[in-house]
């Protein structure tokens, strides 16, 4: 430790460097004045390099700046010992000091070069100014978006409350209209239970009148077939002609009944559902026009028919209703010719569009105006006088109804003097049973 201490302070065989500026008061102070300016200003540089990194902790380039303060302070302290070796002669401890520096210089040196391609991509104060200029422009220009975003959201706002009364308006009138809906419907369904209602006394009305004109029209034939049989001959020309019309009058009166007691009929009577054999049921109307076929020398052909399912007391009066009508409107000289067939169709059932049966009854009569198809399935609507050919004009009635209560259609295709085609559309299953009962439908 003597000999460091030797080495650093010892001056016994050293001059101080006063000697060389021979004492001389002017030049002592200039040169102590100078180094120590020079250190005192060199000891405030790293000072304020400290200062500046605790203030700045994101400054960049940190240990650069550290060693540059720690080189200006080495610089300060060798500045220091030049100033004090004017009167000591302590070269060890300066050249010590400037070996130090010397080596924080080369080291703050080297560290100096790396850092120079990314000092000079800094931006300068022109760029800079240009950059913060462009900033200051987006940033008024966001302002200005924001600002106008703001007025948008204001706007939006006032349509959402607007769109939102006028939804609500809408809200009431859709809850107001679905009240009087409601109301209108409970109305309707009470006029339809009035109508059911009603249809139903007709109904029975109708059977009920028809039923009881039954007796009093057999009464009038029967007596006036007294009276043509017992004094056809004590009677006058005119008078037998009268009990004739009569007779006449009280057969159609008869029938006509009779007709609408068979509809009335179908109206409230059950149904009930069975396998069909069609062409049996075809074959057993056949037997029983036989005569009436025979004395029109008409001609029946019926193709392949198949089972259908349906009531068989029903279906047998349409077919018979239908061949009749076939034979009888025809010209006088004419030879009837009546066709009877069916096809099975996978779509096109009425109300459901499921498979159905179509049967055709196709005839070479004397047709009708196509503007006359839907009349004809009126009640009492004829298109020919009694004196063309008889009837009452209820028979395509029955045969429609009939077709409605297997939930089927009925049309017919024709022109005058080209003959005529009913055209029958029955589906291919049915409900087990189904009661028709004052005009209400229910499938059992």
């Amino acid at each position: 430790m003597l000999a460091i201490y030797e080495y650093l302070f010892g001056a016994a065989s050293f001059v101080p460097h006063g000697y060389c500026l021979a004492w001389r008061p002017d030049l002592i102070a200039i040169h102590a004045l100078s180094d120590g300016v020079i250190a005192m200003s060199y000891f405030s540089i790293p000072i304020a390099l400290i200062l500046l990194l605790n203030k700045r902790e994101d400054l960049a380039f940190k240990r650069t700046f550290g060693l540059f303060a720690l080189f200006i302070f080495s610089c300060g302290v060798t500045h220091l010992t030049a100033m004090i070796m004017l009167w000591e002669p302590y070269y060890g401890a300066q050249g010590m000091v400037k070996a130090a520096t010397a080596m924080i210089s080369v080291v703050t040196a080297i560290s100096l070069w790396p850092l120079l391609p990314k000092v000079l991509a800094l931006p300068g104060p022109g760029q800079l100014r240009k950059m913060n200029t462009q900033l200051a422009a987006e940033i008024a220009e966001k302002n200005a978006a924001q600002v106008n975003l703001h007025q948008a959201y204001q706007q939006v706002e006032a349509q959402v409350v607007e769109r939102t009364r006028e939804l609500q308006a809408l809200n009431q009138r859709l809850q107001d209209d679905v009240r009087r809906r409601s109301l209108l419907e409970e109305e309707l369904r009470e006029k339809a239970a009035q109508l059911i209602a009603t249809n139903a006394e007709l109904e029975r009305f109708a059977y009920i009148a028809s039923h009881d004109l039954q007796e009093p029209l057999r009464k009038i034939q029967a007596f006036g077939d007294l009276l043509k049989s017992e004094y056809e001959s004590a009677l006058p020309g005119e008078a037998v002609e009268y009990v004739r019309i009569m007779q006449n009058a009280a057969y159609r009166m008869n029938k006509q009944t009779k007709d609408i007691l068979t509809l009335s009929r179908l109206s409230w009577d059950s149904i009930q559902f069975d396998s069909l054999d069609l062409a049996e049921v075809v074959e057993e109307v056949a037997f029983d026009l036989k005569e009436r076929i025979e004395e029109a020398g008409g001609k029946l052909e019926v193709g392949p028919l198949p089972s259908i399912p349906g009531d068989r007391t029903q279906i047998r009066l349409l077919m018979q209703n239908l061949l009749v009508n076939a034979f009888k409107y025809r010209e006088p000289d004419s030879t009837p010719e009546v066709h009877v067939e069916a096809a099975l169709h996978d779509t096109g059932a009425p109300g459901t569009g499921g498979a159905c049966v179509e049967i055709s009854v196709r005839d070479n009569g004397i047709g009708f105006a196509q503007e006359d198809a839907e009349r004809i399935f009126s009640i009492f609507q004829r298109l020919h006088g009694r004196s063309e050919f008889d009837g009452t004009g209820i028979g395509l009635a029955i045969c429609k109804k009939i077709v409605e209560n297997h939930n089927g259609a009925i049309e017919a295709v024709s022109s005058l003097g080209k003959g005529a085609v009913f055209n029958i559309r029955l589906p291919t299953s049915q409900p087990e049973r189904r009661e028709i009962n004052a005009g209400t439908d229910t499938a059992v």
